[in-house]
């Protein structure tokens, strides 16, 4: 396990991107928004947590409209680092948001482009994060958008 802050996410910055219409994701600009100094170190897999950010970048540019932004942060919380993912899509259902981390959990939401989806990839997210004794949530309003945070428990001081 890796032992590390945020720049062991890869998380030097927060970024915000635009998703547009036929634009492959590598293609969207990036802008620097900031990220809260000093975040405590969290015990993690780099390359897991990666997978994590990925899938839920991932998922926000698929269910986002061209001209929207989305913003990726992470702060400190009492004992842990919260990292979340913000976008200005569709949003989910109220009445469906349990369902988005169950496996091939679906909901009425559509990928904005027709783009496939297995239901699956939340499913092992949260897995992933809740084997690193952290936690994933999901804040959303239909036609505004959805934040998905995920939180991973700082390492104790020993000292």
């Amino acid at each position: 396990m890796f032992l590390g802050g945020a720049a062991g996410y890869g998380l030097t910055g927060c970024a915000a991107v635009s998703p547009s219409s036929g634009v492959a994701s590598s293609d969207l600009s990036l802008r620097n928004m900031g990220i809260e100094g000093n975040l405590p170190q969290v015990r993690m897999d780099p390359e897991r947590i990666s997978q994590v950010v990925n899938n839920l970048i991932s998922n926000a540019i698929k269910f986002s409209n061209p001209d929207t932004t989305i913003t990726l942060g992470a702060k400190s919380v009492g004992g842990s680092v919260e990292v979340y993912v913000a976008d200005q899509g569709l949003g989910i259902p109220q009445d469906e948001v349990d369902k988005v981390f169950a496996e091939f959990g679906k909901t009425s939401v559509r990928p904005t482009a027709g783009e496939p989806s297995t239901g699956l990839g939340l499913a092992i997210v949260k897995r992933m994060v809740e084997t690193h004794g952290g936690r994933i949530w999901v804040e959303s309003q239909e036609g505004r958008g959805s934040v998905f945070t995920f939180s991973l428990p700082v390492v104790e001081d020993d000292g």
